[in-house]
């Protein structure tokens, strides 16, 4: 904890967080991880300030605040995408490729590894019916998808 924290009201440092996580994202051009000593505490409150503004709690009580959340989501999309929405853009990138290649993604090839790591965990995910495949409507999904495509679930 830094001096300014013990002097200021919180909507201050939340002001101050809110600056840095701005000025993060804009030049790195990813979310800050938990792993990096210098980035965990961002993380840390960017996740805290996301599970505060879908209930409604804290800080986020406060309109003023709430639309300056609401702002830096609407400026950095991507990085607030819900696994759903992320699941549903994978899925997406991977029919593109299906249709383009006529082949599964290669997880040896660097530009394919990341479609390709993908799917084989969704094949595993469904399979075991853990994490986001206990979702019947995205479960169900991927099932036509794999039916659709001819690939092998088991």
């Amino acid at each position: 904890m830094d001096f300014r924290e013990v002097m200021a009201p919180d909507s201050e440092i939340w002001k101050q967080n809110l600056i840095e996580t701005i000025n993060f994202l804009e030049k790195e051009k990813r979310k800050p991880q938990q792993n990096k000593k210098d980035e965990k505490y961002l993380k840390e409150w960017l996740d805290q300030q996301k599970s505060n503004y879908k209930n409604h709690k804290h800080i986020m009580k406060n309109e003023d605040i709430r639309k300056q959340f609401e702002n830096l989501m609407a400026k950095f999309p991507t990085f607030f995408r819900t696994n759903e929405e992320v699941w549903k853009n994978n899925l997406r990138e991977t029919i593109k490729f299906l249709e383009k290649h006529k082949r599964r993604p290669n997880v040896r090839k660097q530009e394919e590894r990341y479609l390709g790591r993908w799917l084989d965990t969704q094949v595993r995910l469904y399979k075991s019916q853990k994490n986001i495949m206990k979702n019947e409507d995205l479960r169900k999904e991927f099932q036509e998808f794999c039916k659709e495509f001819q690939l092998n679930l088991f």
